[in-house]
């Protein structure tokens, strides 16, 4: 098994589990604190949803910070519905993305450690 096959597993084992929160579970604050459940969950879509260029501008558009342009991407993320934020995690799970100059070790973590952030 390589790194992508653990990457696609992980996101679908969190998906699954995640399908059967409650509204208030999905509200729950997740040790990220500032983000709620759904929020990290967004984050987690990011690479599955926004294209490397549109995530270049919008670093760009936040005065080349990339962390504040993270947190604009993840809350536009965040206002679709929970369950269409996990079907995407579920249906994409096998997207082999990397960021650019990081190997699969980069979203392997992402996954892992955000994962534990919200279980």
């Amino acid at each position: 098994m390589d790194a992508f096959d653990e990457i696609a597993d992980e996101r679908r084992a969190l998906a699954e589990q995640l399908a059967a929160l409650t509204p208030e579970q999905q509200t729950t604050r997740s040790l990220c604190e500032a983000w709620s459940v759904h929020d990290v969950l967004a984050h987690l879509i990011m690479p599955l949803e926004v294209s490397t260029p549109r995530i270049v501008l919008a670093v760009l558009l936040a005065g080349g910070n990339f962390d504040r342009a993270n947190e604009r991407v993840t809350r536009r993320l965040a206002r679709r519905p929970f369950a269409e934020i996990v079907e995407v995690l579920h249906r994409k799970a096998d997207a082999r993305f990397t960021p650019p100059g990081s190997g699969p070790e980069a979203p392997l973590l992402d996954v892992l450690v955000h994962g534990l952030d919200i279980r």
